[in-house]
């Protein structure tokens, strides 16, 4: 975390006490990133609820969707209709998004669809790669795609938005299709 302090005027960074440690021969702090600040240890407990209660709102409408948690956290989305249908391709496909690591005050952002998905050239961002996953036994291209930043839709806030609402926009991606 830095933050800033007045130094002769002038703004300069300063690392916050939990970046910081005692090297073992004493002297002077210096930085370390092997430390982890109580908020990054605690994500699993206080952000899994959030993100439980979102899913369970899905589930009760109809739409399944899951929490992995293999490596880079991420919610994979089942079965998410598409407008595929109209040209000759699946009327559904699985979506996984990951979670961002500031959640819930960060954005939700980007999407991903199974490598080699027939929608990959043909959704928004889709041919834009933003990396790679591999989850639940499979590898998914993740697609430049950004509602909540300039993308159509409201900008990000957390007291509204989440990964049950983030499905309205996942269905309108998949039915855009150019």
């Amino acid at each position: 975390m830095v933050s800033f302090h007045k130094c002769q005027g002038r703004k300069s960074p300063r690392l916050s006490r939990s970046l910081w440690t005692m090297p073992s021969s004493g002297g002077t702090r210096v930085p370390t990133k092997e430390r982890k600040s109580p908020e990054v240890r605690s994500w699993t407990s206080r952000h899994r609820e959030r993100i439980d209660r979102e899913l369970a709102r899905l589930s009760e409408g109809g739409q399944t969707a899951e929490l992995v948690v293999e490596g880079r956290p991420a919610v994979i989305y089942r079965d998410v209709p598409t407008g595929g249908g109209r040209m000759g391709l699946p009327a559904l496909t699985d979506v996984v998004v990951p979670v961002p690591s500031g959640y819930p005050a960060s954005l939700i952002d980007l999407a991903g669809l199974p490598t080699g998905s027939p929608f990959l050239p043909l959704v928004k961002g889709g041919t834009n790669h933003q990396g790679t996953l591999n989850l639940d036994g499979r590898s998914w291209l993740l697609a430049s795609y950004h509602p909540h930043n300039g993308g159509g839709g409201a900008p990000w806030n957390q007291n509204k938005h989440g990964f049950d609402t983030y499905l309205d926009h996942l269905i309108a991606w998949l039915d855009r299709l150019g």
